[in-house]
């Protein structure tokens, strides 16, 4: 609970945000906090942050390797995909090209996303597009 209260109440301290994203990663990494995290809607506090702070690396890197935990279960990946993260991790690589860890983390996030053969789809066309 205090870290939702930490994502919303304090959306404007990046530092903060930063080790929010650094805790979802982190309890992500347990298959059974993922639908929990779901449910609780991190998913979308995570897509606010991400939005917020696209030119932060220090916060798209942890928000990435989240997304690539939460991608591996096959329904978490179709709803990221519905939730359009695939844009956001997108232009998070545009944002930060230069930097090897964000591109090591998103290339993970986009390899979870496609787990599933719609998300191959969707990555293929707006990689192609980029």
């Amino acid at each position: 609970e205090m870290l939702k209260i930490s994502m919303t109440k304090f959306n404007y301290n990046y530092l903060l945000q930063q080790n929010c994203c650094n805790a979802l990663w982190n309890l992500s990494l347990n298959l059974c906090n993922q639908n929990e995290l779901l449910e609780l809607g991190f998913i979308d506090l995570l897509k606010e942050i991400m939005i917020s702070f696209i030119d932060d690396c220090e916060v798209q890197i942890p928000a990435c390797a989240t997304l690539g935990n939460l991608a591996i279960c096959q329904h978490i990946s179709i709803l990221l995909e519905q939730k359009d993260f695939l844009s956001i991790i997108l232009k998070a690589i545009e944002s930060h090209s230069e930097n090897l860890q964000l591109l090591e983390y998103s290339c993970l996030a986009l390899w979870s996303f496609a787990i599933t053969f719609e998300n191959q789809i969707q990555i293929q066309n707006r990689i192609i597009t980029i």
